[in-house]
């Protein structure tokens, strides 16, 4: 995935000033790398609202993307005691559209936060830091195992377990890592015991008998490790799938109302993984002139 800002702006065609003017006056609706559920909510606005006449929209952070029975990860709405589950609001980020709504079987139910994360992926960029690549499918790894003390040990279920972002710093070893995650939630070290079979391990190798629990667990789980590099890599050629649902979803919620629409990929995939520009009229439109004049054009690689 990349990291990426939010920007939105509003452009207007004549002036402002007095509330005459505010009923006449249109606008275009910009909104460049709007996360997760802002780029909905920008096409909700874009709908909704007279005075906004097209809308250019760039989505990303999929993974933030709300859905039915899902709750909300928003700390704004838990900080002010709001409904934990968006479905109380019946305002969702995904599906917008009442034609996939209305698919039937396996295509009609939630995406899922494995799906939305893997269209996040930037996969054009993989073959150009090939190191880089190795450490991240690595801290993968690690997680994989520290899932498994947490269950074994602590009596955790899988996902359970908040950590947040680990330092690369803290990413040299699994011991390191695993150390920095159960401190940051306060669980004792020394409850952590050897994998399970570790006895066999250390009758075929005299040195396994020096390894601490952590040592044992990255020597005893490194082929398993290997392996998950392999299945990381092949879910994640899933990632255009899952994008190209989440944006024809988009369009066809434009198209339904009778909207002019276009969806056009307008940057290098290496620069901005976010390349597909959304653009909507109401009414016909040349969409190269607006893009053009959004200053998109400029920056597109051919």
């Amino acid at each position: 995935s990349t990291s990426t800002s939010t920007s939105t702006s509003t452009s207007t065609s004549t002036s402002t000033s007095t509330s005459k003017d505010n009923d006449n006056y249109q606008a275009l609706l910009v909104g460049l790398h709007t996360c997760g559920d802002l780029a909905t909510t920008c096409l909700r606005v874009f709908s909704q609202c007279n005075q906004i006449s097209v809308i250019v929209n760039v989505g990303c952070c999929y993974h933030l993307i709300s859905e039915e029975e899902e709750e909300v990860r928003d700390p704004f709405r838990r900080h002010i005691g709001l409904s934990s589950h968006i479905e109380d609001s019946k305002i969702f980020g995904f599906p917008l559209s009442q034609t996939i709504r209305s698919i039937r079987g396996s295509a009609c139910r939630p995406l899922g936060m494995c799906a939305k994360m893997t269209a996040c992926q930037a996969v054009h960029r993989w073959p150009l830091n090939t190191a880089k690549n190795f450490e991240m499918f690595k801290k993968h790894g690690y997680r994989a195992m520290l899932e498994i003390i947490l269950n074994k040990d602590f009596g955790l279920k899988p996902k359970e377990a908040k950590i947040g972002k680990i330092r690369n710093s803290k990413c040299n070893s699994f011991e390191n890592y695993a150390i920095t995650a159960l401190e940051r939630l306060n669980f004792d070290l020394s409850k952590v015991t050897y994998p399970i079979g570790w006895e066999k391990t250390i009758l075929e190798n005299d040195e396994c008998a020096k390894m601490n629990p952590f040592q044992a667990y990255a020597y005893y789980y490194r082929n398993e490790c290997d392996t998950i590099r392999v299945f990381w890599t092949l879910r994640t050629t899933m990632a255009p799938v899952f994008e190209a649902l989440i944006l024809i979803d988009r369009y066809l919620y434009l198209v339904e109302q009778n909207f002019s629409v276009g969806i056009s990929k307008e940057f290098d995939p290496v620069t901005s993984p976010r390349n597909f520009v959304l653009c909507a009229a109401k009414g016909q439109i040349d969409f190269k002139q607006i893009l053009k004049s959004c200053f998109l054009s400029n920056i597109t690689k051919n």
